[in-house]
């Protein structure tokens, strides 16, 4: 036999061949060889039934292939033999995730809550929780675990983006926007340019609208939701010829758009020339 040492959590005395064959299943995991990943797990467990790690990363294959039963069994048995809290938050992590998968919120929450007992600075265990209490509308309990999460991890744009809809949600919407605009900076992800637009539209602000659909074409040129957005609130400013132009640019990016081709419709049927109105009807 050898050791394994550390097994990635913990000193445990295995069989040399077992050892090869959990190594050996964690490199296909590692590449989405879920099949072949299972056959080796499976393996390792029928040898070594107490090798905490390697019926971890049996559950772990269990969850990526959707098959959520057996993942949820093999992260129980995890909890009813682990020894270390690694194991156990981890176990509590992944049984919440699968919980998530089933739309089981309440059981959910509750797994999130017992692995942040053991671990209460985790920032994708604070995301996950905070995500569970915005999908059941417990937005106040929410908005601490966003924040948590942010202060574990300083990058993580996602719980920025979500603390931004829940202060919306709230109707603080200065702060909303503050923490919509941080996302954005921190990820560079386009589309949370369309959204703080968005929101501003919904507010009535159509100036600024305007001029962050402008912003996302000069940065994101080759997306089609900028010159869509600079349309639109062209056209509710009355503004209709112009706007008709930024939907044929729209359209000279995805011609297929059905949000774009039912905008073009519209205004066209408003200022188009009579070819044009005669191309649409």
């Amino acid at each position: 036999s050898t050791e394994e040492d550390k097994a990635g959590f913990a000193e445990f005395w295995i069989d040399e061949q077992v050892l090869r064959q959990f190594r050996e299943g964690k490199g296909y995991f590692e590449l989405w060889m879920l099949r072949e990943a299972m056959q080796q797990f499976r393996q390792v467990i029928d040898n070594e039934p107490d090798f905490v790690l390697g019926r971890l990363y049996l559950a772990l294959t269990y969850y990526r292939s959707d098959d959520l039963d057996h993942a949820e069994q093999q992260f129980k048995l995890v909890l009813n033999t682990a020894s270390h809290d690694a194991f156990r938050q981890m176990a509590y992590q992944m049984l919440g995730c699968t919980m998530v998968k089933l739309k089981n919120e309440r059981e959910a929450i509750r797994h999130f809550s017992r692995a942040l007992e053991l671990e209460s600075d985790n920032a994708d265990t604070l995301y996950n929780l905070g995500t569970c209490y915005y999908r059941q509308q417990s937005i106040r309990l929410a908005i601490p675990c966003f924040e948590q999460a942010i202060l574990a991890s300083e990058d993580d744009w996602e719980s920025m983006l979500y603390l931004a809809r829940c202060y919306t949600a709230l109707g603080e919407r200065e702060l909303g926007a503050h923490w919509r605009k941080k996302a954005y900076v921190t990820s560079h992800k386009p589309w949370i340019i369309t959204e703080i637009a968005d929101e501003y539209e919904l507010q009535g602000h159509l100036e600024k609208a305007l001029s962050w659909h402008r912003y996302s074409v000069a940065k994101h040129p080759e997306r089609v939701e900028g010159y869509h957005g600079v349309a639109w609130n062209l056209w509710m400013r009355n503004r209709h010829s112009e706007a008709l132009l930024w939907l044929k640019k729209a359209l000279s990016l995805q011609p297929d758009d059905s949000n774009v081709l039912f905008s073009y419709w519209l205004v066209t049927r408003q200022v188009g020339t009579g070819r044009e109105k005669e191309r649409i009807e």
